[in-house]
């Protein structure tokens, strides 16, 4: 029953890899926009497929590649994938 901002799903997603914040975000956001938003950056291998709430295999969450995430990193870190303001939140 309590709510959080987005930022907070994410701070949970990310540092405690929280399955619950994750779901909260796909179904915020919806996986469609997920994948669509990964495709106009460029990334043709990560796919977001977080569609069943405890999938057998951890290749049912996602999928990607070393190459597209040190490209993603490279990105957030150079500040040319969020904004000045989310990136420095990100990177903080």
């Amino acid at each position: 029953g309590r709510a959080f901002s987005l930022f907070d799903l994410c701070r949970l997603m990310i540092a405690l890899s929280d399955n619950t914040a994750t779901r909260m975000i796909a179904m915020l956001l919806g996986v469609d926009r997920i994948n669509a938003i990964l495709r106009s950056w460029g990334f043709t291998v990560t796919t977001f497929r977080y569609e069943t709430w405890h999938p057998h295999d951890p290749r049912e969450y996602a999928v990607s590649s070393a190459r597209e995430m040190a490209e993603l990193l490279a990105r957030l870190d150079a500040g040319r994938l969020l904004s000045t303001a989310s990136t420095a939140r990100a990177l903080g």
